[in-house]
């Protein structure tokens, strides 16, 4: 399949999978050793024990490096979105009650995961755009590199959220 996309990119211009899109060789490449390694076995009998020895200096540091890297609370391409969630949840509580839909200005990387949660959530916001922050807005959700993540601050009756990324 490697050398396929090699030839595809040579031959036909076309790009290689871009970010995690080519993910799925890694499982692929342990099927491929594995099956190597049991014909090895099966074929060398009298050697089988050395090339178990080998499966597992293979195997065992990446299973240790697979085990010690697993993040289950972000990607590494969406690693900003990782509070909004949680951001959302505060929002909805400190919501609760209003006769009036409460209004958030944001980054504009946030702007999906806001109208998603508040539709899903049905918590009374107003729609949220990618202008920008503005300070005449309820609530602030805003990258912020001096805090802790994910806190609320009241400065002057302004509620900002603010994420450390």
């Amino acid at each position: 399949m490697i050398v396929g996309l090699i030839l595809e990119h040579v031959i036909f211009k076309t790009n290689y999978p871009p970010g995690r899109t080519a993910v799925y060789f890694l499982p692929l490449f342990r099927l491929l050793v594995c099956c190597v390694v049991s014909e090895l076995c099966n074929r060398y009998a009298s050697a089988r024990p050395a090339w178990i020895m080998v499966s597992l200096l293979i195997f065992l540091p990446l299973t240790w490096h697979f085990l010690t890297s697993l993040n289950l609370k972000y990607t590494k391409q969406w690693y900003y979105d990782a509070h909004s969630k949680d951001m959302m949840k505060i929002v909805k509580q400190e919501t609760d009650g209003w006769e009036k839909p409460a209004s958030i200005s944001n980054n504009w990387l946030f702007e999906p995961a806001i109208n998603y949660y508040r539709s899903s959530r049905n918590i009374k916001i107003d729609s949220v755009n990618r202008q920008g922050v503005k300070l005449t807005t309820t609530f602030i959700y805003e990258f912020d590199k001096k805090t802790l993540p994910l806190i609320t601050n009241y400065w002057q009756g302004l509620r900002i959220m603010a994420l450390f990324c």
